[in-house]
């Protein structure tokens, strides 16, 4: 299995550098490592090329505001070699191990599945008080199991 790991980013590099060494330390090489800058500034991204020399660079053109950003970085992915993407954005910060294998794992053997996510910490007092996203709306999400993992 090929797994290509994609970073979205619009602009916020202080948090962009947190994201980018948390996931350093997570991850093994051989992966394609790529990086989606949607600040429409030229002079930015070549900077990003400079300081995240692993990354290739597919961002381009104006600023596209979130969906349009994903939808280019998706169109650039469509023709590279890998089976799995791994998205994820400037201000996640990873504090434990992924096993992103074993998630695709789940993805290759439930077909009817088309993506996993993983939960992030609670931004704001609203989500921060209920405990989180998911404790925020818990009607909205159900945890499920395949009998081996959560």
């Amino acid at each position: 299995m090929k797994l290509a790991v994609l970073v979205m980013t619009d602009g916020r590099y202080d948090l962009l550098a947190q994201c980018v060494d948390s996931l350093a330390m997570k991850w093994d090489n051989g992966v394609s490592l790529f990086m989606h800058d949607d600040s429409g500034d030229e002079t930015d991204r070549r900077a990003l090329a400079l300081r995240f020399p692993l990354f290739t660079q597919i961002g381009a053109g104006p600023r596209r505001g979130f969906g349009g950003a994903y939808r280019h970085a998706w169109q650039q992915l469509a023709s590279v070699d890998c089976d799995w993407v791994f998205a994820t954005e400037d201000d996640f910060l990873f504090t434990e191990l992924v096993d992103i294998w074993a998630m695709a794992d789940v993805l290759k053997h439930r077909p009817h599945l088309v993506q996993m996510a993983l939960r992030r910490q609670a931004w704001g007092p609203v989500e921060e008080a209920a405990g989180g996203v998911v404790e925020l709306h818990p009607d909205a999400y159900t945890d499920v199991t395949d009998g081996e993992r959560a």
